[in-house]
């Protein structure tokens, strides 16, 4: 008997989401190999920085995988499980659990930036983007409700914590790439650089589709799909990093 086009989709959604994992996973494997082997404390801690901001969104995009799985499997897009006789909304709360994982990782891609190439020390726009991703933490702690019974999270563009997310995370790349740039130019044979310069363009493009995502899925849920060139911006970023940067 062929497989239904739940059961297929579920395994092409596991499988393309299984590769993303095992490329964070090797991300992850070379962030701490290199904070093992460093010496310098200032360097050190940009790989503990980059270690615990992609190890954040691994169990963030592994819990993302399960809801979608469970929402497919039993055709209910809130993915409703029974628990202790009451009902819990599990691909709402793994879109939670992953937008929130996105807002810590690019908060810590800031503090990276202000590690890296700042002395720790904030200008006017660092102040900006950490005020702004403050809000955005908060504002994502406190929407949801939580009973047993549901969980009231709103996934939209208009949502404040999507907002300043938004809003932020485009100055924090930006701040890389700029800071990036200009490193390159007072010294060319800088290929870490030339690296990071690659990531910033990733996160660039995958905002880009993350924002239409947002806007797009309330006409139409197979605007959805857009998540996928999303992903591989993301794999490009991810790839340019473990080659240019976090190689051992």
């Amino acid at each position: 008997m062929a497989p239904n086009s739940a059961t297929m989709e579920i395994i092409g959604i596991t499988f393309l989401m299984s590769l993303w994992l095992s490329l964070l996973i090797i991300t992850i494997i070379f962030a701490y190999k290199k904070y093992s082997k460093t010496e310098e404390k200032n360097i050190k801690s940009q790989f503990l920085i980059l270690l615990i901001a992609f190890t954040i969104i691994f169990f963030g995009d592994l819990v993302h995988t399960i809801g979608l799985d469970i929402s497919i499997s039993l055709n209910d897009p809130l993915g409703t499980l029974t628990i202790f006789n009451g009902s819990f909304a599990f691909q709402k709360f793994a879109l939670f659990f992953d937008n929130f994982a996105f807002i810590i990782f690019y908060t810590i891609w800031e503090l990276f930036v202000i590690q890296r190439y700042k002395n720790n020390k904030l200008d006017w726009i660092d102040t900006i983007i950490l005020i702004l991703a403050t809000i955005a933490i908060f504002s994502i702690l406190f929407s949801p409700f939580y009973t047993l019974v549901n969980i009231n999270y709103i996934v939209a563009i208009y949502a404040i914590h999507n907002i300043a997310f938004i809003i932020f995370g485009l100055l924090t790349v930006l701040n890389l790439l700029l800071n990036a740039k200009n490193k390159m130019k007072s010294e060319p044979t800088r290929k870490d650089e030339k690296s990071l310069y690659l990531v910033a363009w990733g996160f660039i493009i995958s905002f880009l589709f993350f924002i239409l995502t947002l806007a797009l899925l309330p006409i139409n849920n197979k605007f959805g799909m857009m998540m996928i060139p999303k992903t591989f911006a993301y794999a490009f970023s991810l790839i340019s990093l473990d080659l240019g940067f976090l190689r051992p």
